[in-house]
């Protein structure tokens, strides 16, 4: 059976957008959780990573056992340089969660990142009293901790994090001969409405 194409399918095709559904999968991952590294009521506590990924879905950082105790809303966003260095935000997201020892993943609309472009973590909570675990011998090769006034950097320390990505994104971002083709045919019909009037 064949299906009528209609003109928004064909506008759809013409600018190269694809239905998809999501796959949401681990881009980067420091699992290493060897010290407790910060307490959620520093300000200025980021991590930098560089994705393997060319789009950026989601995050999550681990909470420190045994430091702090109560829920608390955790929001990590993820931004172009850091916040106090003329950064662009580009996502965020919150989740709740219930104390410390767990993993606090948030995930937000896939959005484009430049493959091995350097990008930062932002972390905020609502419980000061909660605490990130960490790795205290630089496990993660492609960034560092940010943390205190400023975002003071320590190169040798990582926080235990992670960032996801959708394997089955695909960009809307329309290929020159699509566009090409598309063009030509509005050319085509602002000439037949020319010749009727």
């Amino acid at each position: 059976m064949k299906m009528p194409i209609g003109p928004g399918l064909v506008l759809l095709a013409a600018m190269g957008a694809s239905p998809s559904s999501a796959a949401i999968v681990i881009d980067q991952n420091a699992p290493t959780n060897n010290a407790y590294i910060s307490t959620l009521r520093l300000p200025g506590r980021a991590q930098s990573f560089t994705p393997a990924a060319s789009n950026s879905a989601g995050a999550g950082i681990f909470l420190k056992e045994g430091v702090g105790s109560g829920s608390s809303d955790i929001t990590i966003s993820l931004w172009t340089a850091l916040p106090n260095a003329s950064g662009t935000q580009l996502a965020a997201a919150t989740v709740s969660v219930s104390g410390p020892g767990v993993w606090a993943d948030v995930f937000w609309s896939p959005v484009a990142v430049t493959v091995g472009a350097t990008y930062y973590l932002d972390f905020a909570s609502t419980n000061g009293d909660l605490g990130i675990a960490g790795d205290e011998f630089n496990g993660y090769a492609g960034g560092n901790v940010f943390a205190a006034v400023g975002y003071l950097a320590f190169p040798d320390f990582d926080y235990t994090f992670r960032t996801y990505t959708d394997d089955q994104y695909v960009a809307a971002v329309p290929e020159p001969a699509s566009l090409a083709l598309f063009g030509l045919g509005l050319i085509g019909l602002g000439a037949l409405r020319r010749r009727a009037d």
